[in-house]
């Protein structure tokens, strides 16, 4: 009798696990937000769904929340949202983003320091390269972005490759 118990929980178990690692290999995935470049959009330490599958059947836009690798080689996992698409020319001018000299439209965007020069405040303009995008946080004064990325040597990362893009984000849970 324990035998046959024993059996159905390592049935469960695996068929736990082969809807699970699917699941999130190829779907949907659960992130966690560890720091306050999105805010107040994405507070710190809230818990999304990063959609994979949605990114595999349309077009990345602008105003779009990514998860994504970045382009300094660190490991951990970003959240931001994608500014300039490939082919544009992205300017920022006194913390204020213009895309083909024409200045956009940003009511999520919040500036802690505004009294302060920072580094990211004026940039470019820079042209995004073929499937690449241009990405910043919300919380501008405190988003580690495409705006201030460099590489060990010093040279400047402005773009998220398209295939370093993971997801979309689609929720908090």
């Amino acid at each position: 009798m324990e035998d046959i118990k024993l059996g159905r929980l390592l049935f469960l178990i695996l068929l736990a696990a082969g809807i699970v690692f699917p699941l999130r290999s190829w779907v949907i995935e659960p992130i966690w937000i560890p720091t306050a470049s999105m805010e107040p959009t994405l507070p710190v330490g809230r818990h999304l769904f990063c959609d994979k599958l949605s990114l595999k059947r349309r077009a990345i836009e602008r105003g779009d929340i990514i998860v994504f690798k970045p382009p300094t080689g660190e490991d951990e996992e970003m959240v931001k949202r994608v500014i300039g698409l490939p082919g544009e020319s992205v300017e920022l001018r006194d913390k204020k983003v213009y895309i083909h000299g024409k200045a956009l439209d940003e009511p999520y965007t919040v500036h802690k320091r505004a009294e302060e020069k920072l580094e990211g405040d004026q940039l470019g303009p820079v042209q995004v390269p073929a499937e690449s995008y241009f990405v910043l946080g919300d919380n501008r004064d405190e988003s580690n972005d495409s705006s201030m990325w460099k590489d060990a040597e010093g040279n400047r990362l402005y773009f998220v490759p398209r295939k370093s893009i993971k997801g979309l984000v689609r929720g908090i849970y």
